[in-house]
């Protein structure tokens, strides 16, 4: 499996662009593999002022970087991948949009979250749920997200694997406690 996130120049994915993009392999014990963590140019040299007060990435720290569509980037996130599956917390509604790949399969903890929890779904909130520290001051980064959300989903892996054996411990033929008497 490879856990992904990106940092984007704002929220568009058909004018945004990606400035940050992380891809780590994993187990489903959550172990790590190998990584790979780009800073990137946008072809458009400008940042949404709403997008550095969210993931802290100036144009200065991206200006002489490559560009992610443009420099080989994408490539190499997606040979990267290969056929493994890609998990992120809303890389459906988001992430995908701006890494313009096409995974195998995908897995998005979001949507794994919502089914278990009634709003207030976002990484941090799922991250706190789920008894894993958070540290604000490193969020909203690419690769410091993507750790998290793997912790996340091997925790919720976990989770729902306990509750799919509690469910296999129940007797096929259960005799009600009044039909026994």
């Amino acid at each position: 499996m490879v856990g992904v996130d990106t940092e984007t120049s704002g929220l568009d994915g058909s004018k945004d662009e990606i400035l940050e993009v992380c891809a780590v392999e994993f187990n489903s014990s959550g172990q790590i593999g190998r990584k790979i963590s780009k800073m990137c140019r946008p072809m458009s040299g400008y940042i949404h002022p709403g997008a550095t007060a969210a993931n802290g990435i100036t144009i200065d720290m991206v200006k002489d970087c490559p560009n992610y569509l443009t420099d080989g980037i994408r490539e190499e996130i997606a040979e990267f991948i290969g056929n493994r599956t890609v998990i992120g917390h809303n890389v459906l509604a988001f992430d995908l949009k701006f890494l313009r790949i096409t995974p195998v399969k995908v897995i998005d903890t979001l949507l794994m979250c919502r089914s278990k929890f009634k709003g207030g779904n976002n990484l941090k909130t799922a991250c706190i749920r789920a008894g894993i520290e958070w540290v604000s001051a490193e969020a909203h980064r690419a690769e410091y997200d993507t750790l998290k959300c793997i912790e996340l989903y091997c925790k919720m892996f976990i989770s729902e694997e306990a509750d799919r054996i509690r469910k296999l411990d129940i007797p096929l033929f259960a005799v009600p406690e009044d039909v026994k008497q």
